[in-house]
């Protein structure tokens, strides 16, 4: 799900800072795992998965 993630979600993270960047990918994948992570694999569609960012910081 990491390597998934950093393929394509590319926009939201312009201009993180690469550590900032790879806590939030290991925090949504940790989160994600709860529901979409079982018999030892991933299971998403595309349309399951949204990005959402709040550019207000």
């Amino acid at each position: 799900m990491e390597d998934w993630i950093r393929m394509f979600i590319k926009q939201p993270f312009e201009g993180v800072p690469e550590e900032e960047k790879n806590s939030i990918i290991r925090q949504t994948v940790n989160i994600l795992k709860n529901n979409l992570f079982y018999d030892g694999g991933w299971y998403a569609d595309y349309v399951r998965i949204r990005g959402k960012w709040d550019k207000k910081k």
